[in-house]
C-alpha cells in the first residue's frame, strides 16, 4: 500500500433513509410541511436565485428533509438545476444544526479564512459519508468472498490516511462486526500508524505460539489502538457519542 494522501472526492449524493418507516414517510407526504417543501427546494434547484437562506430554512423542518430530498432526487423534473446547495443538503442534515447554519452562511464568503474553514469542514463531512461507504463495500465483499472489491476498499481506506482511524476503531465497538471486518480494519490502522514491515512483525509476534511472545504483542496491539482518539469523529457526529451511552 501506498499512502499518499487523499483530497479528492467524486460528486456523490448520501441521503440515508432507511431507518424511516414506511409509515412515517406517508406521514411525512401527507403533511403541510411536505407542501411548504416545495417552494423551498425550488428555491435551491434554482440558478436565477441565491438560495442560502431557502437552504437554512429547509434545514429546521429536520427528519422531513430527508425524505422529501429522496422523492425530489429521484424524481427530477426538467428545468431543475442540480445547484450545489441541493446536492450537500443532505450533508447539511448531517451536521449539528447550529454548525450546518454557521457553515452555509460562511460558505463562498468574501473573507477567504471563513470560507476556507466552512469548505473544510463540508471536505471532513464528504470524507465522513466515504469512509462510511468504503467500510459498508469492505464488510459485503467479505461476506460474499470477493476479495478483489474487499482489498480495494482498503486500499482507499488506507489512502484516506490518518483521518480514517477514529472510525476504523469504533467498528470494534460494534458487537456485530464481523472478525474479518475487525482484522481488515486492524492491519489498515497499522499499515497507516507503524507502516508495513512493523505490522507484519507485530501481527507475527501476535500469532507466535509462546505466550512470553504473543501476550505482550496483544497488548502491544491493544495500546495503539486504545491511543486513537475520538474526540475529532465525535465533535462532527455527536449523536454517535450519545447512542454509545445507551443502555
Amino acid at each position: 500500500m501506498s499512502n499518499q494522501g487523499y483530497e479528492t472526492l467524486e460528486m456523490k449524493v448520501y441521503n440515508d433513509i432507511k431507518d424511516i418507516s414506511k409509515e412515517k414517510i406517508e406521514e411525512y407526504k401527507n403533511s403541510p410541511q411536505w407542501i411548504e417543501l416545495d417552494d423551498l427546494f425550488k428555491k435551491i434547484t434554482s440558478e436565477n436565485i441565491s438560495p442560502k437562506s431557502a437552504l437554512i430554512e429547509i434545514l429546521s423542518y429536520g427528519e422531513i428533509v430527508r425524505v422529501k430530498f429522496d422523492h425530489v432526487f429521484n424524481n427530477i423534473q426538467e428545468g431543475m438545476v442540480l445547484t450545489s446547495e441541493f446536492i450537500y443538503l443532505p450533508l447539511f442534515m448531517d451536521m449539528p444544526h447550529d454548525l450546518a447554519v454557521a457553515v452555509i452562511k460562511g460558505w463562498g464568503s468574501d473573507d477567504e479564512e471563513i470560507n476556507r474553514k466552512s469548505s473544510e469542514i463540508i471536505l471532513d463531512y464528504q470524507r465522513d459519508r466515504k469512509i462510511e461507504d468504503l467500510i459498508e463495500i469492505l464488510k459485503n465483499a467479505r461476506l460474499d468472498n470477493n476479495h478483489e472489491v474487499a482489498n480495494g476498499a482498503m486500499g482507499e481506506l488506507y489512502r484516506i490516511g490518518e483521518y480514517v482511524l477514529p472510525r476504523l476503531r469504533l467498528v470494534r465497538f460494534d458487537n456485530g462486526t464481523p472478525q474479518n471486518l475487525l482484522d481488515d480494519t486492524t492491519t489498515i490502522i497499522f499499515y497507516i500508524l507503524i507502516g508495513e514491515e512493523k505490522t507484519n512483525d507485530l501481527m507475527s509476534r501476535c500469532a507466535d505460539e509462546n505466550e512470553d511472545i504473543w501476550i505482550p504483542a496483544q497488548e502491544e496491539v491493544r495500546n495503539i489502538i486504545d491511543k486513537i482518539d475520538l474526540m475529532p469523529y465525535f465533535i462532527r457526529h455527536p449523536e454517535k457519542l450519545e447512542k454509545m451511552k445507551e443502555p
